[in-house]
């Protein structure tokens, strides 16, 4: 004696196998979603990430400039005032020579 399924039985697991296969569908169909958001605020942070990182570049560069800039005004101020203190010296030499 087997225990065939009947019909009805096999008609019974057919509709929930449908319906489970609905669920999967709707579960894996969100989870896609959720994932095609989750990867598309990564790519924008990603991006912003490396908009971030050229702009500290770029002022890392300006700022070098800035310094190299400063540098050679420093010199120029350092060396405009050794003129002027040798002009000092030559002077008050000249004057004590008179």
């Amino acid at each position: 004696m087997t225990n065939k399924p009947t019909y009805e039985q096999l008609q019974e697991q057919y509709e929930l196998t449908v319906l489970k296969s609905a669920s999967y569908k709707e579960t894996l169909d969100k989870a896609h979603n959720d994932l095609a958001e989750i990867k598309a605020f990564y790519m924008r942070e990603k991006q912003k990430r490396k908009n971030l990182e050229q702009e500290v570049e770029n002022l890392k560069k300006e700022l070098q400039e800035e310094r190299i800039g400063n540098s050679q005004a420093e010199d120029e101020v350092i060396e405009m005032n050794q003129v002027e203190a040798n002009k000092e010296y030559y002077e008050k030499r000249a004057e004590a020579a008179k």
